[in-house]
């Protein structure tokens, strides 16, 4: 018996099976960087005291990502708490920014 063409109510099926699949894979990327968000918005807030940025949270995940940036690309965590004093951190916040920023986004950086 010879083959049948695939109608276009397969083609339909497929196209709809393959978005459904793709749709299926991206949130798992998508929680993952939302639990690191959370692990750092949760360290920051709890061991720095009233730390607000004009951006809300998402100005606050900046900043954390800003500081993995100079840790991977430049500056040694010495150096990093000394740009973040020079700025009116405390040693303390100064502290407990850069070791949220790390476990979070770039656990990497020695």
């Amino acid at each position: 018996m010879p083959r049948q063409p695939i109608g276009d109510d397969m083609k339909t099926s497929m196209c709809m099976f393959g978005a459904l699949l793709a749709i299926a894979v991206v949130p798992t990327a998508v929680a993952h960087a939302d639990d690191n968000d959370t692990l750092f918005l949760s360290t920051i807030k709890h061991h720095i005291a009233g730390i607000t940025n004009t951006e809300g949270d998402a100005g606050l995940i900046k900043l954390g990502h800003a500081v993995c940036d100079d840790l991977t690309l430049r500056r040694s965590r010495a150096s990093m708490h000394d740009h973040l004093t020079a700025k009116d951190w405390s040693d303390s916040d100064a502290s407990w920014l850069i070791t949220a920023s790390v476990a979070a986004y770039c656990p990497w950086v020695p």
